[in-house]
């Protein structure tokens, strides 16, 4: 089936494909003018039964509509493939902020499902560290800051991080995510975690805001504080949220030199 897509925009497509022979392949095709199929990119041999991820970057160039095919180049009676699973997404994205504080974003890997940002739906990111949203100049005031959003975890059980958001470096950050053990909301601050006591739920949407004055650090969830700490005597000075050579990101919580 044809799949609508922007023009001029790079894609992901990722395939989880086997088959019994070495030559197959899989190919993404542009619908042309008069409905012909145009090989946007093909894939290197499979050559193997067992399941393996095919990663494929193409340019969606003019066309609006693609589609993905498995082909095999010679093959006999008994040969077979199969994909049981492929996405398609955008690599990135423009959000624009139109305050006054033009924090301009930029979207990386997100999935195609949730592509209709004009329209407010949800970006969905993948849950790897090449998936995120990166603002651009993050405003910060070194006295205080308001960190405020919707979130909602599709995959608590995998192992690795459940980001929400990470700025600064490895030594000197600002953390938020969910935590490996109990599923707690965390926060990390200049190495010191800060535990909400809050366990969230898978396929549930979640308001979240952190809030820290230099004296005080509180966390809520949907309107509710559900944990404070007081006296924490942190300068936000201390944390490089301005600084070009690093940078403020939501779904991934790897620093940038790694």
């Amino acid at each position: 089936n044809w799949l609508k897509i922007d023009a001029d925009t790079e894609y992901n497509c990722n395939v989880l494909a086997s088959a019994s022979t070495q030559n197959c392949y899989v190919y993404v095709y542009g619908r042309g003018t008069d409905g012909e199929d145009v090989l946007l990119k093909m894939s290197s041999n499979l050559s193997t039964a067992n399941e393996k991820t095919v990663s494929l970057d193409f340019v969606s160039r003019q066309f609006t509509y693609v589609k993905l095919a498995i082909k095999f180049t010679q093959a006999s009676f008994d040969d077979y493939f199969q994909f049981t699973n492929a996405r398609l997404y955008p690599k990135t994205a423009e959000l624009i902020d139109d305050t006054m504080f033009k924090n301009h974003a930029s979207v990386y890997n997100y999935d195609i499902a949730c592509n209709s940002i004009v329209n407010t739906s949800a970006i969905k990111l993948l849950g790897t560290d090449d998936s995120y949203i990166e603002l651009k100049q993050p405003y910060v005031d070194n006295d205080s800051i308001t960190i405020s959003l919707w979130a909602r975890f599709d995959n608590l059980s995998f192992v690795g991080h459940k980001a929400i958001l990470y700025s600064g470096t490895e030594d000197s950050n600002l953390k938020i995510y969910i935590d490996d053990v109990n599923h707690n909301l965390n926060v990390e601050l200049l190495k010191e975690i800060y535990d909400s006591g809050f366990k969230v739920e898978e396929d549930k949407w979640y308001h979240i805001a952190v809030t820290y004055d230099l004296t005080r650090l509180s966390i809520y969830v949907n309107g509710d504080r559900v944990n404070t700490y007081e006296k924490i005597l942190t300068d936000f000075e201390n944390i490089q949220y301005n600084d070009s050579s690093y940078y403020t990101r939501f779904g991934t919580i790897t620093p940038k030199d790694t």
